[in-house]
């Protein structure tokens, strides 16, 4: 198994936002501090990495 700090990130991200929803909770503000993956989330940035782009794309 092969893991970044930037998949962490994303995983990270993804429970959360996966908790929100099973809570009903339908406006959401998500904070970071993860550059990466804020902006390529933002789609400020390109995902080259093809890990990477199955989590943005999730």
């Amino acid at each position: 198994f092969f893991n970044t700090n930037n998949t962490a990130e994303y995983e990270s991200l993804l429970l959360g936002m996966q908790a929100a929803k099973e809570r009903g909770i339908k406006n959401l503000k998500v904070q970071g501090d993860a550059e990466l993956v804020v902006n390529q989330v933002k789609r400020i940035y390109q995902v080259k990495n093809e890990r990477l782009r199955h989590y943005r794309n999730a």
